[in-house]
């Protein structure tokens, strides 16, 4: 990317996955107000389509009892399926 490109989703893994420190995901924060915070957490299991529906289906369902807007993604490891989510909430 050149200096003010806007980045894309593809950008920001092409980095990750680079080992490039990056801050791309903050600006998630900014629809939540000048006082954003942000949690991820990444519970792991199986590389099969089964299991990653399983997970999904989980951590989306608890995203919603508790009135939070899902933000999620899948990373596949050498043997093992990363699902990311992230909370972003305002602070007031």
């Amino acid at each position: 990317m050149e200096k003010g490109d806007v980045a894309k989703v593809i950008h920001m893994r092409d980095d990750t996955l680079k080992g490039l420190p990056n801050t791309y995901e903050l600006g998630w924060l900014n629809w939540t107000g000048p006082k954003g915070s942000l949690l991820g957490f990444s519970p792991i299991s199986p590389t099969t389509g089964p299991d990653a529906i399983k997970q999904y289906n989980m951590v989306k369902r608890r995203f919603t009892e508790f009135g939070f807007d899902y933000i999620g993604t899948f990373i596949v490891g050498w043997r093992e399926l990363h699902h990311i989510g992230w909370i972003a909430t305002s602070v007031n």
